[in-house]
């Protein structure tokens, strides 16, 4: 349990990190702190990453491809396409929705001792911030990408015991991985999408992209593009630094 009683004298953003260290086969250390610090640290282990949580991440991942395929927009040089049946699918990703989250609670509500300190432990200090009204972030500090891939904020405890809770995530890099630089990059590219303006007054942001093209921007606009338009603005091979979006969404 907590062996410091957090302080809640001012109104400032909480950031809970979880620190796990470890791998999805033999579990993970985690260790639990918070930024400012508000209560003491404290530590455990996640159990390893359950097989069925892992598959139903995939599954889910899959059918949602296969819809988003669907709703790609149709190449322009085509002349026309056909549906080609595949076949009665048997779920979708709302169903593989729900199964993730149930094997995330499962995994991470798991009864092994050292885990469940962490529980307790997030309970309490949890129930405190949300009872003093505090705002707080939940950061998520791995070497492993795959755990940044869970819904988190699905967690039942966070749900229960947290307000609104947001999840980011930091991922370290392996003593191994090269950094790859970047490209150099005589201009700085900016891709600047406008949208409706009835009612709003655009002319203030327009004035500010203007003044960083005058100062050497490359600015590309695009005035109430198509959705084709846009795509392949934003799949130009040179990138952008910066996309800017003005007007009604």
């Amino acid at each position: 349990m907590l062996t410091a009683e957090a302080k809640f004298n001012t109104k400032t953003m909480i950031i809970v990190k979880l620190q796990l260290v470890g791998s999805a086969e033999g579990g993970f250390h985690t260790t639990v702190t918070s930024i400012p610090r508000e209560f003491d640290t404290f530590d455990g282990c996640l159990p390893p990453l359950p097989e069925n949580l892992n598959k139903s991440f995939t599954k889910w991942r899959s059918d949602y491809r296969e819809v988003e395929q669907v709703r790609s927009p149709i190449n322009p040089d085509q002349t026309g396409f056909r549906i080609k049946p595949k076949g009665v699918r048997v779920s979708s990703p709302t169903n593989t929705t729900q199964d993730v989250k149930l094997y995330l609670n499962e995994w991470l509500n798991a009864g092994d001792s050292d885990w469940q300190q962490i529980r307790d432990n997030l309970i309490s200090i949890g129930s405190q911030f949300k009872l003093a009204e505090e705002e707080t972030r939940v950061l998520l500090d791995s070497q492993d990408i795959k755990l940044g891939y869970f819904p988190w904020q699905e967690w039942q405890l966070f749900e229960d015991h947290f307000s609104p809770v947001e999840i980011a995530l930091r991922v370290r890099g392996r003593p191994k991985d090269k950094i790859i630089p970047a490209q150099a990059c005589s201009k700085v590219r900016i891709l600047l999408v406008v949208g409706r303006s009835d009612n709003i007054n655009t002319n203030a942001d327009l004035k500010v992209i203007q003044e960083l093209e005058e100062k050497g921007a490359e600015v590309i606009y695009l005035m109430q593009p198509s959705i084709r338009e846009l795509c392949d603005a934003l799949w130009e091979t040179e990138g952008y630094h910066i996309f800017i979006f003005t007007g009604h969404s």
